[in-house]
């Protein structure tokens, strides 16, 4: 089977187990049930393209901000921003993100996922992003400016699902990201739960964390606190001094099992 129609497959499986999380919040069914069926649209302009030899990915990954406010330990983005990579000068203006989200739509694209620095310091490109709702906009966020405007911003645009990261409990997170992140992390989990908002997690997985992360302590603590989807996204060094923490083949096989499991 190929690349393309294993995504294809992933798409719905994720849309079909959005709307099981779903079952009791109306308003989040009534967008997931909408959305599958433009999954369905979308796959069909993809599969038009395709017999014309135009590959069409289902979905792509922008990085809208290269400025984040928190300034973690490892993060790619600060390190490619010190080597002149990644400067405030290279940004893309709202106009030109505004036609890549409408280019991309045309194309039969039914995910983008919103990423940066931190992505919620471009309300700007979020707010374009939402005029989209034939799309799904995860957006991948720290998760300290989800403050009563930006939740309202997500209850508001149900096709932007904010995923908070972390890097497990307490001090693992404020060790990484600094000191009282977590406790501003959980007040806004507790403000998405509150309003019936989808939302997810995404903890970075590292030698020092792996445990800790796939318990089932962890994962039971993360479902009660509201959260429906959880990602794992493996460490992946940039600099020479963090290929400690990366992640080997053992540590790989217990995260696949747990995953499974």
């Amino acid at each position: 089977m190929d690349y393309i129609s294993i995504m294809n497959k992933d798409i719905r499986r994720l849309v079909m187990d959005a709307i099981k999380v779903c079952i009791r919040k109306p308003r989040q069914l009534r967008f997931y049930k909408v959305f599958l069926e433009k999954t369905a649209a979308a796959q069909a302009v993809r599969d038009a393209h395709e017999q014309k030899g135009l590959h069409v990915p289902p979905f792509l990954i922008a990085s809208i901000t290269a400025n984040c406010n928190l300034f973690c330990t490892g993060c790619y983005s600060r390190a490619n921003q010190s080597c002149g990579s990644g400067s405030q000068g290279k940004l893309l203006d709202l106009h030109r993100w505004q036609e890549l989200f409408e280019e991309a739509e045309r194309l039969g694209v039914c995910f983008i996922l919103l990423a940066g620095g931190e992505p919620l310091l471009r309300p700007d490109v979020l707010t374009a992003a939402a005029a989209h709702s034939a799309m799904l906009f995860p957006v991948f966020t720290n998760g300290t400016l989800i403050e009563e405007s930006y939740i309202n911003f997500f209850d508001s645009n149900r096709n932007l699902l904010p995923v908070i990261s972390i890097e497990g409990g307490e001090e693992a997170t404020d060790t990484r990201r600094g000191k009282g992140v977590h406790g501003k992390v959980t007040t806004a989990i507790k403000r998405l739960k509150a309003e019936g908002i989808l939302f997810g997690v995404s903890v970075t997985v590292t030698k020092e964390n792996l445990a800790e992360v796939t318990s089932d302590g962890f994962v039971k603590g993360l479902k009660r606190s509201g959260c429906s989807i959880l990602f794992y996204v493996e460490y992946v060094p940039v600099v020479s001094e963090g290929s400690g923490l990366a992640p080997d083949d053992g540590d790989r096989r217990i995260l696949d099992e747990r995953v499974k499991a």
